[in-house]
């Protein structure tokens, strides 16, 4: 149970898909335990192998939970079959909060007084936090995380992170001078933690609203600006993309986001990414044959 706990939702909504699929194709039979025959069955449904392989994850947590034994070629062949469908399915395009989106999300959200969600967009997009595990439980100073704001300077210290088990630390300085009409991250910080120092350091710095509040309003936000089903990782994905555009190397952007494979490659346009490739690439052999 603890394992669907932040997406029970979903979980209830694809098992109900699976509900009416089975009413509507195989209404005399029982709907589980399922059979090869029925999951090839449910699977033309579906165009995109992702989907279909939280569907096909929702149906195995199911069999789990009321503990009906399912042979293993029935999983085996799910998974099969998700690895044929992503094959021929195209990968939709994910959202990135560039920039220039960047402002016009602070500025909705300014507008209609919620001033702390603007906060969270412009720290999301500056530290390229992921925001479920990293800025909605952010402490000023606490077992999750510390602050440190210095010399408009902040630096975010993690007692741990996805690839940093043993702890990281993310540390930017105020954009305001280069740009000072930008949202900047730094003095975003810097305010929620004043605020929240006069109340309680040890508890999160991002309080006041449910988060389920915030991403409803993050994508309605997102809606009125074009840039449909936003989800939080955009502002993740829209820096890195931004970092790329502005000359930064691959290397930089992988440590600037904390990862740790090539993973990352998905959040960049593959054209831009193979580009940068090929320069650097040109660059260190003309430095190679200088240095010879």
């Amino acid at each position: 149970a603890q394992a669907i706990q932040g997406s029970w939702q979903s979980v209830a909504s694809e098992l109900r898909a699976w509900s009416m699929f089975m009413q509507a194709y195989f209404e005399l039979l029982p709907h589980f335990p399922p059979t090869v025959q029925l999951v090839a069955a449910f699977a033309p449904h579906f165009q995109n192998g992702s989907s279909l392989a939280k569907y096909f994850g929702a149906l195995k947590f199911a069999c789990r939970w009321i503990r009906v034994p399912v042979a293993e070629v029935v999983w085996d062949t799910c998974a099969a079959i998700v690895r044929g469908t992503k094959k021929i399915s195209e990968t939709a395009k994910r959202p990135a909060v560039r920039h220039r989106d960047l402002r016009r999300l602070v500025a909705a959200a300014i507008e209609e007084r919620d001033i702390e969600s603007a906060r969270m967009y412009a720290v999301a997009y500056t530290f390229m936090l992921r925001v479920q595990s990293e800025l909605v439980p952010l402490q000023t100073e606490g077992f999750h995380s510390k602050v440190t704001i210095r010399d408009r300077r902040a630096l975010l210290t993690f007692r741990a992170r996805k690839n940093a088990p043993k702890g990281a630390e993310i540390a930017r300085t105020c954009s305001c001078d280069a740009q000072p009409s930008a949202p900047c991250g730094v003095c975003a910080i810097a305010a929620a933690v004043a605020e929240r120092t006069a109340v309680h350091p040890s508890k999160t710095i991002f309080a006041a609203r449910a988060f389920a509040k915030r991403t409803a309003d993050l994508k309605r936000r997102g809606q009125a600006i074009g840039l449909p089903s936003l989800g939080w990782h955009a502002f993740r994905r829209g820096h890195a993309q931004d970092m790329l555009a502005s000359g930064a190397t691959l290397a930089q952007i992988l440590s600037s986001g904390g990862w740790k494979s090539a993973a990352f490659l998905s959040y960049l346009q593959r054209r831009d990414v193979d580009e940068r490739a090929s320069l650097e690439a040109a660059l260190a052999n003309s430095d190679s044959d200088r240095e010879s």
